[in-house]
């Protein structure tokens, strides 16, 4: 009969030969008949363990440590065991016993270092993982010292990284995961790039973090070998290009992202936001939704969801949402007091001021919160005559101090509103609205806002003034107001503000004062005193008339766009680098969206081989084009205004060339339509079209926009032009001979003039505003006439690059949604 000893070795040699039915059988017979054997134990622990049977292993292991307590390889394979059973708690203390006798077993470090940096993931005051906020630091200790001992170990670099990250220890995780990228390929390789992009994010090196997100998801065969870990990269991906304002390529990631791993509800929640952001609010709130039904206590998808109801201008479902949020936190002021708003947006007024009483009863309520309810609330009463209540809440109202941005300069224009409302019951509110002014003056740059911010907060309370019906007659206490603390804070702004005085008497009807006030400003803002007031259109347009002749001649004919008389023409005009910078942009959206288009380009100070570039820049479309010399010894403001005015300077002259209808645009801006449709929209008897904003106190130059002028057939049309034309010419003359510069914004005074002295109000068709997108409709049997400027793009540091690589995509026959990508607008609908 053979001996236990012999019966192991025969076991073991089943067991290292695979043969592991034959030597579990084996394991069991001597166990049967020496229970108290520890190899055996410890052996068929091992086979356990192999074949997944945790539990049973871990029995078996532990028996065998009770007799050999000093084996380490038994406790080593105990405590992995438990740990892949999912026993954490019990599994540390069993590495941690390991490394005590053989401080260099590297499993052990390198097993226990990831067992405490994940357990350290649930750290805090009773988190759910009974970790300890001091996990994450010792497994970055364990991993130090079991990367000194097996340096090679790509997945140990890489998880080694991952933590050192967690903790914000950043170079060092760099180095980390440098080390791991040298050794590692395929999904080990993949998980350091995107770890890495996460690390150079944090160092707020966004576009090495790009290129770290992409190294990694262009690991071939990462989305099958491990599609969670693709899913998460991607994940990453987007969140950084939502930060960085590329929408359509964030929506991108965040939709490859969910077909890998669809409940990744980071990646649905940032999805909703970027659609919520192109303006696609359904399919935004059917993300928020999707998160919330896999996710009900998601407190973050709760918010987002009823705001985003709140912009669709639903506040009963925003308020069923706002309520789910407040059953997770019903003592949340912030939530309560989005609730009274909701209320007031429901129109439920009585309501929402009972929430804002019972909120500003609140004794702990924070002072800006407390300010921003007073504000609401006392603009609830003033919406129901009860002007004394709200002029009683003037002190908690004054506390309010507003945001940064454009969120800041929006509270800034409500408050105003308000103490303008309020003003009739104390002149405490007309003080307030004086120093509110003074503070923007003052703190524009602090608060990121555009240094023009004051004067169009005084403006835009006056506007709000003359819907009032008693409004018109406190415009001059609002100027006192102003000019009384504001003036003198900034002396770029001071002759705004002296703007502003002298448009409110010329709508008050005191002539006198304000041709005293814009005659002052001829230095500061030239195009104030280019203002025509009284006469002075017809006095300046017929000393144009003879100069004419001399200044048509200027103009040097290249090639007419050739034509049907009554086929349309896009006319722009700008300097050679103007040109060559934005005009294959502006040709391509034409070439896009238009069958056959007609194309009139007119340079100022053109170059040698600008006609060549011209040829190039515009394949698709019929070109014209025209030039004239610049003097290049212009005042900087008046070349600035000539070339801003050129267009319309020259319009009677291109009006006469191709007796057709025009297109008069900015030549930085697209066309997302065919551009004849804006002339297919004019009606009988409205022959002209532009923006148009006649209620609003900066209407001397402001009333019409240059951007884009359609001026279609006829005589009327043709004295537009030709009026506007003459009252540019008239003060470019003056400029030439010694006289004042020309003020920028001059071309939108002279088309102002245009539409009140020759044209009349009533015979222009006003082209609407839809966000970015200038928008005229009722084209016989045609679309919407649609084209959008090129603003904020101006600002990105690729703007050239993002202008060719659209072009070169508009010509490769991508079509509209290039635009739509380009200007991170949202589709639009074509009909």
């Amino acid at each position: 009969m053979a001996t236990i000893a012999e019966a192991l070795q025969a076991a073991l040699d089943h067991h290292q030969a695979g043969r592991l039915a034959e030597a579990r059988i084996l394991y069991g017979r001597i166990l049967a008949v020496a229970p108290d054997t520890p190899d055996a134990l410890y052996l068929l622990g091992v086979l356990d363990a192999q074949a997944g049977h945790f539990d049973a292993a871990a029995a078996g292991l532990e028996r065998a440590l009770v007799l050999r307590p000093e084996a380490v390889a038994y406790r080593l394979t105990l405590a992995k065991a438990l740990m892949a059973s999912g026993r954490t708690a019990a599994a540390i203390p069993q590495f941690r016993a390991v490394l005590a006798r053989q401080p260099d077993q590297a499993e052990a470090l390198t097993a226990l270092a990831r067992l405490l940096a994940g357990r350290g993931e649930a750290a805090g005051p009773g988190g759910p993982g009974g970790g300890d906020p001091g996990d994450k630091d010792e497994a970055a200790g364990l991993f130090e010292r079991a990367a000194r001992l097996v340096p090679e170990d790509a997945a140990l670099a890489l998880d080694q990284g991952r933590c050192l990250h967690a903790l914000g220890r950043l170079d060092a995780a760099a180095a980390a995961l440098a080390r791991a990228l040298s050794l590692a390929t395929g999904t080990i390789a993949a998980g350091a790039h995107i770890t890495l992009g996460r690390v150079r994010e944090a160092q707020g090196q966004e576009d090495a973090a790009l290129a770290a997100y992409q190294a990694g998801l262009s690991v071939p065969g990462l989305s099958v070998s491990d599609p969670s870990m693709a899913a998460q990269g991607l994940q990453a991906q987007g969140a950084l290009l939502h930060k960085r304002d590329r929408a359509q390529d964030a929506a991108a990631a965040y939709e490859a992202a969910l077909v890998l791993a669809p409940d990744l509800l980071p990646a649905r929640f940032g999805l909703g936001q970027v659609l919520a952001g192109l303006g696609r609010l359904e399919a935004a709130a059917d993300c928020f939704q999707a998160v919330l039904d896999r996710g009900p206590a998601n407190l973050m998808a709760h918010e987002a969801l009823w705001q985003l109801r709140e912009r669709q201008e639903r506040p009963d479902q925003a308020l069923a949402v706002l309520d789910g949020a407040l059953a997770l936190a019903p003592d949340r002021p912030d939530l309560l007091f989005a609730r009274a708003r909701l209320l007031r947006q429901a129109q439920r007024d009585g309501e929402a001021v009972s929430a804002y009483a019972a909120l500003l009863a609140m004794g702990d309520l924070a002072p800006d919160l407390r300010a921003a309810a007073a504000s609401n609330h006392a603009t609830l009463l003033v919406a129901r005559g009860e002007i004394a209540a709200a002029a009683a809440l003037l002190p908690d109202i004054q506390a309010l101090v507003p945001g940064t941005g454009a969120a800041g300069m929006e509270d800034c224009h409500r408050l105003a509103r308000l103490l303008a409302d309020v003003a009739p019951v104390t002149d405490q509110a007309w003080d307030a609205l004086g120093h509110l002014v003074a503070w923007v003056a003052t703190e524009w740059r602090a608060r990121d806002y555009f240094w023009k911010s004051a004067y169009y907060l005084a403006l835009e309370t006056g506007n709000h003034l003359l819907g009032k019906p008693d409004g018109a007659a406190r415009l001059p206490r609002l100027v006192a107001a102003v000019t009384a603390a504001a003036m003198g804070r900034d002396p770029l702004l001071d002759p705004w503000f002296i703007f502003l005085d002298g448009c409110v008497a010329l709508r008050l009807g005191h002539e006198r004062r304000a041709r005293d006030c814009f005659a002052g400003l001829e230095r500061a803002l030239p195009f104030a005193a280019q203002v025509p007031l009284g006469d002075d259109f017809q006095r300046w347009t017929a000393a144009a008339a003879p100069l004419r002749a001399g200044f048509d001649a200027t103009l040097h004919w290249g090639r007419t766009a050739p034509g049907d008389a009554d086929e349309p023409v896009v006319l722009v005009a700008a300097d050679s680098g103007y040109v060559r910078r934005f005009l294959p942009f502006l040709a391509a959206s034409i070439a896009a969206v238009a069958a056959v288009a007609r194309l009139h380009v007119h340079i100022c100070g053109p170059a040698t081989d600008d006609l060549d570039f011209l040829a190039a820049s515009a394949p698709g479309l019929r070109l014209g084009w025209s030039t004239e010399a610049l003097d290049a010894d212009l005042h900087h403001e008046t070349r600035l205004t000539y070339l801003t005015a050129a267009r319309f300077l020259r319009l009677p002259q291109i009006q006469d060339r191709y007796g057709a209808p025009l297109v008069v645009a900015d030549i930085d801006a697209a066309f997302l339509s065919d551009p004849a449709r804006f002339v297919a929209a004019l009606p009988a008897g409205r022959p002209v079209a532009a923006t148009w904003g006649p209620a609003n106190l900066a209407a001397p130059y402001d009333a019409v926009g240059g951007g884009l002028v359609v001026v279609g057939p006829g005589d009327v049309a043709r004295a537009f032009a030709q009026g506007v034309a003459d009252l540019l010419l008239y003060h470019w003359d003056r400029s030439r001979k010694g006289g004042p510069v020309l003020g920028y914004f001059l071309d939108q005074v002279a088309l102002v003039a245009g539409v009140r002295f020759v044209l009349t109000p009533d015979r222009l068709l006003p082209v609407h505003r839809a966000g970015r997108v200038y928008r005229l409709d009722g084209g016989a049997g045609a679309g919407p006439a649609m084209f959008v400027p090129i603003v904020p793009e101006k600002a990105l540091p690729d703007i050239d690059a993002r202008l060719d690589q659209a072009v070169a995509a508009l010509r490769a026959g991508a079509g509209r949604q290039v635009l739509e990508a380009f200007f991170q607008i949202p589709p639009l609908a074509d009909a």
